[in-house]
């Protein structure tokens, strides 16, 4: 029977780039026990964060990759386990430019670690032993649902016919009364972290919409102003090339046995389309253009002028495409 399923790749801190390998490494109970969603970890790479007072060389002429390499055992456990890559994990989290900014330094200290040789818990022990490391992560794979067994989940009785996710109602969440005080300020940025967003959704990219090269828009949907649409140059300095709406955090759609039956299953890259429809209707829930006459309310989507081509003033979306549809027998 074929099925389809959704996978997720988290940290339990970091956000990284989704990077699915052959094959994956059963889960270990013991290490997510609360995760029900989770089906295994990347094999052959893993989130290594330094210490506080580690000095790292975060020059602009110098690859970081080299720099770290020169922290004691960096370089001895790059031979050992065959590592291929050595990255940071928040390129954009320079602590050489963000000085002032504890946070940013906080983040500059992750870096992924793609090797070879070896087994995952192999490396991860090597490298958490290291004296400038803090501590390791593992990579987890999940799937986008975990269903609880409550009976208004998703199979609500004839009496109440509105599931959980309704707005409104004795099991709602009165969100008409919520707007009544506040409807959804544009001044708050959200991230949706899910298989992409469809940005040129008439309730979410407005009557006037944004893409990958098009920084102008009417609806909910972020858009980076530091970026220069099209230019092919990291504007912002944040590590990635003409993130105008978002980021493709997917590397790679090769996972053991099953295909990728998205409608991207490429690389990378500044395009975070919704290939499936969930990602979309995650977005909607959240900053769907409320009072434009079209498809749906969000919960946050701000309160329009009645029309559609008003446009949307509620809160903004960042899609941020993490996922795919992948397909099993």
């Amino acid at each position: 029977m074929k099925r389809l399923i959704t996978a997720f790749l988290f940290l339990s801190f970091a956000l990284t780039s989704l990077a699915f390998a052959e094959q994956y490494l059963p889960v270990d109970p013991s290490r997510y026990v609360d995760a029900p969603s989770i089906i295994g970890f990347v094999p052959d790479r893993f989130i290594v964060v330094l210490k506080d007072d580690i000095s790292v060389n975060h020059s602009k002429d110098m690859d970081r990759r080299v720099a770290l390499s020169e922290v004691q055992g960096f370089g001895d456990l790059a031979q050992r386990f065959q590592v291929e890559r050595l990255r940071p994990q928040f390129p954009g989290s320079d602590a050489g430019r963000t000085a002032a900014s504890s946070y940013g330094a906080k983040l500059s200290r992750y870096y992924k670690v793609t090797f070879a040789s070896g087994t995952l818990d192999e490396a991860m022990a090597a490298y958490a032993a290291l004296p400038a490391v803090d501590h390791v992560e593992p990579i987890g794979i999940h799937t986008v649902y975990a269903t609880p067994n409550d009976g208004y989940y998703d199979d609500p009785p004839p009496e109440f016919p509105y599931d959980q996710w309704h707005y409104w109602d004795t099991y709602g969440i009165e969100a008409d009364q919520a707007w009544d005080s506040e409807a959804g300020s544009s001044t708050v940025i959200v991230g949706d972290l899910d298989i992409g967003t469809k940005y040129d959704h008439g309730d979410l990219g407005g009557s006037d919409p944004p893409g990958p090269n098009d920084p102008v828009t009417n609806g909910n949907i972020w858009v980076n102003t530091g970026e220069i649409a099209g230019n092919g140059t990291d504007d912002d300095g944040n590590g990635y090339v003409d993130d105008i709406i978002g980021w493709d955090f997917v590397e790679s759609t090769n996972w053991y046995i099953y295909s990728c039956t998205d409608a991207d299953c490429g690389g990378a890259d500044n395009d975070p389309s919704d290939g499936d429809g969930h990602g979309t209707h995650t977005a909607g829930t959240i900053a769907a253009i409320t009072n434009n006459g079209y498809a749906v309310a969000g919960v946050a989507g701000g309160f329009g002028d009645g029309t559609y081509a008003g446009g949307g003033n509620g809160v903004k979306i960042v899609p941020c495409r993490i996922g795919y549809l992948l397909s099993y027998m």
